[in-house]
Formats: C-alpha cells, structure tokens, sequence
C-alpha cells in the first residue's frame, strides 16, 4: 500500500496555474512514481468534484496530456462553452516500465495496482475537493486507451465511465510498439486475463458507459473493428 508521508508535490507559486506534480513511494512499483494534475480555477474549494483520469500511451509520461496534447486547454475551452462541467485531470505515468508497462502487473511491478490504488488515494489525500462521492472516469490514447478499457471495466466498482482513442487492444497489438518481450514480463495469469475482450465479457453486466474510437488510418484500426463488433 502507499505510504503517504513518501511524497512530494511542487509547489504553486513555481508552477502554470493549476498545475501540480506529484511524485510518490509505491510499494507496487517498488520506488518512485509520478503524475500530474490539473485543478481548474473555478473548481478549486468545490467538494465531490468529478475526476477524469488520462492514461498515456508508449514512451510517455505523466507529462504526455499536459505538455504534449494540451489538455488542460481543452477542458478549459469545453468548461468556457458549457459543454463540460468542472473536472480535475489526473495523469499519472504507467510506471516507466520499459517503452510501456502496459499498466499491467509485471513480474516485479505491479502497475495495475499502482494506477486503482496508489494514484487515488495520494489524489484523495492532497487535495480536498476529491471525496469518496467524487466520480471517477478514465481515458488514453493507445497504450493508455488498452488501460483505460482495460481497468475501466476490470474495476467498473471505482470508475463511472470510459473513453479511449486509437487504443491497443490486446498484447499482439502491444508487442509492435515496443522492444521487450511483454509476455516475458508477466505471468500466464496475467497473459490470460490480459485482452480488452475478456474482460469485457467477464464483466459485461457490469459494464460502465463505455466509447471508444480509432483513426481510419491507423494501424490499430483493424483491431478496434474487431473490438467493435465483438461488444455488439
């Protein structure tokens, strides 16, 4: 479990408006993650304020949705248009496993744990205005979108919805972005239990509000087809 006094965020007067970046001892990851948050102006002091949480793809960090894809400027142009409420962005890294850990339990590191367990309460403990009422959603791009999917509805108990875009799918689709062997890493267990589809029909009474999409020219197209038509 976390040991919360291992922890260090910056501090605001050194850092863009709403801002933050936290770095913290994990047990599951035996040393140091990271992840970086965004706390809209107008949400700060709300209570029970919702929480989307980002997930980056391979060779990304927790800096990836911030510095990478801006978005903290969309969510404030969407909050400026009326078409999204106030939400905090978390964006913790997978890990730093590698090119991509896949947010999956490794052999040594478990990077699943690290995102459902570690990454919420430290958010939990630092800033007030995420409660235990809050609503909690995730999203990703690629890799992130295979997590997004993934935990998404593995822990349907934690997260109200999901969204991923041009996401992995499974680990054939894992292995093509990266140099390591993956199924080298983890465990027959973790192999088995390791597709978007699995999960999906093991827990599909269960299933959170779920979208997802992919670009026409992209290589994952074909297996978010494949996704597609099996989630009809």
């Amino acid at each position: 479990m976390l040991n919360l006094p291992h922890s260090s965020i910056t501090n605001a007067l050194y850092t863009p408006q709403g801002v933050t970046f936290l770095s913290l001892k994990s047990s599951h990851l035996r040393g140091r993650g990271e992840v970086s948050i965004y706390l809209p102006a107008s949400a700060q002091g709300h209570s029970d304020l919702s929480l989307i949480m980002l997930l980056h793809g391979v060779y990304g960090s927790h800096f990836s949705w911030l510095y990478q894809a801006g978005a903290h400027t969309v969510l404030e142009k969407l909050m400026a248009e009326k078409q999204l409420g106030p939400f905090m962005l978390v964006m913790p890294s997978d890990g730093l496993t590698g090119d991509g850990s896949g947010y999956l339990e490794h052999e040594n590191k478990n990077h699943e744990a690290w995102i459902v367990e570690d990454v919420l309460l430290a958010i939990k403990h630092h800033f007030s205005e995420i409660t235990e009422r809050s609503r909690i959603f995730i999203s990703g791009l690629s890799m992130g979108g295979y997590g997004a999917l993934r935990l998404g509805i593995k822990y349907h108990q934690i997260f109200s919805g999901i969204s991923a875009h041009s996401s992995i799918t499974d680990l054939d689709d894992f292995q093509t972005f990266i140099e390591e062997d993956i199924r080298s890493k983890i465990s027959e267990q973790t192999i088995h239990e390791s597709s978007v589809v699995y999960n999906a029909l093991k827990y599909r009474d269960h299933l959170p509000p779920l979208r997802f999409d992919c670009g026409v020219e992209d290589q994952l197209i074909e297996s978010n087809r494949s996704l597609h038509a099996l989630l009809r």
